[in-house]
């Protein structure tokens, strides 16, 4: 029996084209929803800085907040899909057979998204009544919960390596992609270690240096994914297709 499409290094096959399509899809929508939705918020409140600056900020700002914790929210579910996608291309590339790396991707995705929604639980509290009219001890005790969303670099960090490392060796898509994974991931644990100091010198490495290229990073290997398997998908049967450094080779 012939073989199935696939790569010259083993790679995921043809067939794998429309798998890729819903990952890729997952990708670019996590970055479409989170960017508006870090920005709708505005600015957060230094945490030295006075009680009364907090309130203000959640409250003057409370369709902004609750809008961009939806929308965020959103973008954690297509986050989730996103490593479900990914995980499943690398194992069926030939490169993780035990499916480990599949599974780190998987649970440092969904450590992400639990971290990062308790935060917007915290924000979305705030923002809807409590930094309004809530005692002072509550809205400190929610803010000061808000804060600790560097934790959630942690579990981003060990899905970026994982990510990293599933693309050099099933070669789903251009090495540099996977690469280009290892630095974020390194500064987002830089990051996570200046918890609670939310405009320090830590905190900004974390954010500048690990999380905003994480999301570039996401949409690059979403369109990555795109293309090559458009490549493949559209290939006549029999007919060899060269997609960027990889060959593919169609059913026979």
């Amino acid at each position: 029996m012939a073989a199935g499409p696939k790569q010259a290094a083993g790679g995921p096959t043809a067939r794998d084209w429309p798998w890729a399509r819903l990952t890729a899809a997952a990708g670019i929508a996590f970055v479409a929803l989170t960017v508006p939705g870090l920005i709708l918020p505005g600015a957060d409140p230094s945490p030295t800085g006075p009680l009364e600056g907090v309130r203000a900020h959640f409250a003057d700002n409370r369709t902004g907040v609750l809008t961009g914790v939806y929308l965020q929210s959103l973008g954690m579910a297509c986050f989730l899909a996103f490593a479900a996608g990914l995980g499943g291309l690398v194992r069926r590339g030939g490169r993780d057979p035990l499916g480990i790396l599949a599974r780190l991707m998987l649970a440092g995705a969904a450590g992400t998204a639990a971290v990062t929604l308790v935060d917007y639980m915290a924000a979305a509290a705030l923002a809807y009544r409590v930094a309004a009219g809530g005692e002072a001890g509550a809205v400190q005790a929610l803010f000061y919960l808000y804060m600790m969303v560097p934790l959630s670099a942690v579990p981003q960090a060990a899905f970026l390596a994982a990510a990293g490392a599933g693309i050099l060796g099933s070669g789903l898509a251009p090495r540099w992609l996977g690469w280009a994974a290892l630095p974020p991931a390194l500064l987002l644990l830089v990051g996570a270690a200046g918890l609670g100091d939310l405009y320090g010198p830590l905190e900004v490495i974390g954010y500048l240096g690990g999380f905003l290229p994480a999301l570039l990073w996401t949409l690059a290997l979403s369109v990555a994914l795109l293309v090559r398997r458009g490549a493949a998908a559209s290939v006549p049967e029999g007919q060899e297709v060269h997609s960027g450094s990889e060959r593919w080779q169609p059913e026979s």
